[in-house]
């Protein structure tokens, strides 16, 4: 056996290991359940912790920001104030 014909059928075995690895990655995606992001609408508000730590100096910033879980509330919430 020559040298190309061994490059050859290693390359071949890699790219058959690519194509099963694609086959099994696919099989799980479709076999795993959905999750839902975020939080299921309903009463109340979730809070949101935002800011930043402004370095060594201690200049930052720390605000709760209140986000509605209604869908309808947070739609109204989010439209700019005239």
């Amino acid at each position: 056996m020559s040298i190309l014909t061994a490059v050859w059928i290693i390359l071949g075995l890699i790219g058959l290991a690519l194509i099963a690895g694609m086959i099994v990655q696919a099989r799980r995606q479709r076999r795993a359940p959905r999750r839902n992001r975020g939080v299921s609408p309903g009463q109340g508000s979730s809070i949101l912790h935002e800011g930043h730590g402004g370095g060594t100096s201690g200049g930052g910033y720390s605000r709760p920001t209140l986000v509605p879980r209604d869908p309808q509330a947070y739609a109204k919430a989010m439209q700019p104030r005239k």
